[in-house]
C-alpha cells in the first residue's frame, strides 16, 4: 500500500467529497482485514461496520480539527490500525458484558430484599444449577463463573463462540427459573 498524499487530508479538511470516497477506497479494505485478524468473534459484516465507523469518525473529526500527519508519531496506517484495535476491543468488551446472572435483575420475590438473603438464595440456585450439569455445559458454566468472556472460554473448550452464547443463554435461562421456584 503507498503512503498518503498528505493533499488528501487537506481535501478532507475541506468536505470534499471525492477525498472521502479516496479514503474509502484506499483503507475500507485494509481495515476490514485487521478487523477480522483481530478477534475470532468480529465476522466481515461486524469488520466493515467497524472500518466504515472508523473512517467515517476521521473523516467528522476533520472538520473539527484537521489531522496533521508528523512522521515522529508514526504512520496514518498506524494511527488507523490503532482505531481499528480499540474499536473492535470496544466491540468485543461490549459482546462480553452478558453475564451468566445479575443479581440486580432478577425477579426477587418482594419478601427477598435484603442483600444478604439475596445471596444466599442466588448461592444456592447456582449450586442448584451446577447439579444439573453435564459435559461442555459444566465446564462453560465453571468458567463463566470465573467471569471469562465468551471468546476465552471457547477458544479453552475448543468450541465455536456461538456455541458457547447459547450455553450461556440456557443456563441464564436455568438460573432464573431456579431462582423462581426457591422464591415461591
Amino acid at each position: 500500500m503507498a503512503s498518503t498524499r498528505p493533499t488528501l487530508f487537506v481535501r478532507l479538511a475541506t468536505g470534499d467529497t471525492s477525498a472521502q470516497t479516496e479514503l474509502f477506497s484506499i483503507y475500507h479494505p485494509f481495515l476490514v482485514c485487521l478487523a477480522l485478524r483481530r478477534h475470532a468473534d468480529v465476522d466481515a459484516d461486524i469488520a466493515s461496520n467497524i472500518a466504515s465507523d472508523v473512517l467515517i469518525e476521521f473523516i467528522n473529526r476533520q472538520s473539527r480539527a484537521p489531522f496533521v500527519y508528523d512522521p515522529s508519531k508514526g504512520s496514518f496506517r498506524g494511527y488507523l490500525k490503532t482505531a481499528v484495535n480499540n474499536a473492535v476491543d470496544a466491540f468485543i468488551k461490549n459482546q462480553n458484558k452478558v453475564r451468566l446472572v445479575d443479581p440486580v435483575s432478577l425477579d426477587f420475590e418482594p419478601s427477598v430484599v435484603d442483600p444478604v438473603d439475596r445471596t444466599v438464595l442466588l448461592q444456592t440456585a447456582l449450586a442448584d444449577l451446577r447439579s444439573q450439569l453435564d459435559g461442555h455445559h459444566l465446564q462453560v458454566f465453571d468458567l463463566m463463573l470465573q467471569q471469562l468472556p465468551s471468546a476465552e472460554i471457547a477458544r479453552r473448550l475448543s468450541l465455536k463462540p456461538g456455541r458457547v452464547y447459547q450455553v450461556r443463554h440456557k443456563l441464564s435461562v436455568m438460573i432464573r427459573e431456579i431462582i423462581k421456584e426457591l422464591g415461591d
